[in-house]
């Protein structure tokens, strides 16, 4: 461990480093750029290019340390140091939407707005910039810009396939199913086995075509198997739609993806409490 002492780096800073440096199929900064979230290319480029080991580390470890009590303090530390580096990345439209990745996955919403629209007023006619700040804004619960956000990227590029879809996933949640419908479709004239896109067009469906939606439905579990997230959604719209037993194999399907998500186990025992199967739900 000399080298981690050689750096300024504390026991657990260096043990971060041995981690990530033993992860044989990718290099460190792109295995840290997954767990921020973001995209690797883009994180790989600021952190091999801006960020120092002990910067770095500290991200590594904001994400080591999710869900226990020390994660506000080392997120603050992160914060801090991004801060700090930020004027060494200049006019570099692709470092500061990397720089905005990392404030997006430690969810300081204004800092990675500021920076994304700082990233859109350096290139206003490129995508990438504008797909971070929607990103953002949708993290700042500002719908109704992200939305405007999304629409503007389409306009740019019309063919933008990830605009469509998340403009489609933002106009479902609000309720505006029939625009959702349409831009989900265009999705599926170009990518017919999108799972996630299947997934949502299903759920956008009910209410007003009942049997398309438990169709693409089946079409969504059969193009993803493993995605017990996306199987769980669909056991959840089962249930809204008052189709217990559709749920049921649903969330039976997202358990055996994925027993340790509890997603599926919550969609199950609402299921099983519908069918009146009150001791099943309770062991769930």
């Amino acid at each position: 461990m000399w080298e981690g002492r050689a750096l300024g780096l504390d026991a657990l800073a260096t043990t971060i480093v041995v981690v990530f440096a033993s992860v044989p199929t990718s290099p460190a900064s792109s295995v840290l750029a997954s767990r921020m979230g973001g995209d690797g290319a883009l994180a790989a480029l600021l952190l091999s290019g801006v960020l120092s080991p002990a910067v770095l580390l500290v991200a590594c470890e904001a994400r080591v340390h999710a869900h226990t009590p020390r994660l506000n303090a080392v997120i603050v530390e992160a914060f801090d140091a991004a801060k700090a580096i930020e004027s060494r990345i200049g006019d570099d439209v692709r470092k500061l939407v990397g720089l905005t990745t990392f404030f997006i996955s430690v969810q300081y919403g204004t800092e990675a707005i500021r920076l994304a629209e700082k990233a859109v007023a350096l290139d206003p006619g490129t995508t990438l910039p504008r797909l971070t700040l929607a990103t953002a804004l949708r993290l700042n619960c500002r719908r109704a810009d992200a939305v405007a956000a999304y629409r503007t990227i389409i306009e740019i590029e019309p063919t933008n396939l990830t605009a469509r879809f998340n403009l489609a996933e933002l106009l479902r949640a609000s309720g505006e199913n029939s625009r959702a419908i349409e831009l989900y479709r265009l999705i599926l004239e170009e990518r017919p086995d999108d799972p996630a896109a299947l997934a949502g067009l299903a759920i956008a469906l009910h209410g007003t075509n009942d049997e398309e939606a438990a169709s693409v439905a089946e079409l969504a579990a059969k193009a993803d198997p493993s995605n017990a997230v996306m199987h769980a959604s669909i056991a959840f719209h089962f249930l809204r739609s008052k189709q217990p037993y559709k749920a049921l194999d649903s969330a039976d399907r997202s358990i055996a993806a994925s027993p340790t998500s509890v997603w599926g186990y919550i969609a199950k025992a609402r299921a099983m409490r519908v069918l009146e199967d009150y001791d099943e739900a309770e062991r769930l």
